[in-house]
C-alpha cells in the first residue's frame, strides 16, 4: 500500500463524509481518498482521534542554553563552520555541543536536541 496518492482530503460535514462524521463525531478530522495506480482501486480513509491526553509542551530553547547538534562527518564546511563559532565536539554521543544562538546562526534549530548530560564545556 506503499504507491497510493492522495487526491482529496475534506474536512468533515463536507460531501462524502456524512457517513463518517455520523459515526464519528467530534473525533472525525478528516477524510482522504487515495487511489492505488497498480491494483486499480480507491480507498476511502478517515483521520480520527483515538485518545486525549494532557501534554505540557518542553519550553523552547532560550539563545544561551547548550544544545547537541548532529553534524555528519561528511558535512565538512558544516563542522568547520561551527568549530569557528564555538561549537566543540562531544565524542560520547558523536554530536557538536555549543548554544542554540550558535545553532540558529548555521540554520540548525531543527538538528538541536538537549545534551544528555549537563556537563558544559568550559570552552564555550
Amino acid at each position: 500500500m506503499s504507491g497510493l496518492r492522495t487526491r482529496l482530503t475534506l474536512k468533515p460535514g463536507r460531501p462524502g463524509t456524512k457517513q463518517l462524521l455520523a459515526e464519528y463525531g467530534d473525533r472525525l478530522l478528516c477524510v482522504r481518498y487515495r487511489y492505488d495506480d497498480e491494483r486499480h482501486l480507491r480507498y476511502k480513509t478517515a483521520e480520527v482521534i483515538v485518545e486525549e491526553t494532557p501534554w505540557t509542551p518542553t519550553a523552547p530553547f532560550a539563545p544561551t542554553d547548550i544544545v547537541d547538534l548532529r553534524i555528519r562527518p561528511q558535512e565538512r564546511t558544516l563542522r568547520a563552520a561551527a568549530y569557528f563559532l564555538g561549537a566543540r565536539p562531544a565524542a560520547a554521543t558523536h554530536t557538536w555541543r555549543t548554544t542554540y544562538a550558535v545553532a540558529r546562526i548555521l540554520h540548525l534549530t531543527a538538528r538541536a536536541t538537549r545534551p544528555a548530560s549537563t556537563r558544559i564545556l568550559s570552552s564555550i
